[in-house]
């Protein structure tokens, strides 16, 4: 097993999102191949160099990462304004101590993040972490695989979590192939709901967004 540690400058075609997140100063922090069983080894070595960091553009990618891994960088990373996760399953333990309910509000109420964007994600219950996690964020993007189409991923967010994530702008969800066929099944969503005068779709290249029409 090898944990890949690595903090660079980047250029504004990474993670971007139209330009909200061009604006920035870019300190990204990279993890990879990090490994369930190696997390406290993990964060015994850097966490000294987290606490003196400023890093606002955390990317996590590995197989699998516990939710209270992503926890414990947020909580760590106070500048945060990115989070980039690219790993399959997201763990979430099923018995949590109410010391760790805590530290999930006071790091949920706390933290900076305005922009998500989740790669690889198979399960609704890993967007409702992270909505709950980051609830000031102003972007969502999601990578949309045969476990979650589009439709469900738009009904989810916007019609049952919207509540949670008060101050979302737009949407991104990343189709391998989008056509006219899943704009029109988006716009019937919309439509449906009596959003269409909230919200606006377009394409671009392979993702298709929903953006909030300004009042």
């Amino acid at each position: 097993m090898i944990v890949f540690f690595r903090l660079k400058s980047t250029d504004s075609n990474d993670y971007h999102q139209e330009s909200s997140i061009r604006s920035i100063a870019y300190n990204p922090l990279s993890i990879v191949n990090l490994s369930v069983a190696n997390t406290k080894i993990l964060f015994d070595i850097i966490r000294p160099i987290l606490l003196l960091s400023t890093t606002n553009i955390l990317n996590i990618q590995c197989n699998e990462v516990l939710t209270e891994t992503i926890i414990e960088f947020v909580r760590l990373l106070p500048n945060l304004d990115t989070l980039v996760i690219n790993c399959p399953a997201v763990i979430q333990l099923k018995r949590v101590s109410i010391e760790e309910i805590e530290i999930f509000r006071n790091v949920s109420t706390n933290n900076k993040i305005t922009k998500v964007f989740l790669q690889r994600i198979t399960k609704f219950t890993q967007i409702q972490f992270f909505i709950r996690l980051c609830p000031s964020m102003h972007h969502f993007e999601i990578f949309s695989t045969n476990d979650i189409d589009p439709e469900s991923i738009v009904r989810f967010i916007l019609m049952k979590n919207i509540k949670y994530i008060p101050n979302l702008i737009s949407m991104g969800i990343r189709i391998s192939n989008p056509n006219e066929e899943i704009i029109k099944k988006l716009n019937k969503i919309i439509y449906l709901e009596e959003l269409q005068m909230n919200y606006m779709i377009k394409k671009k290249d392979n993702r298709i967004y929903l953006r909030k029409n300004k009042q």
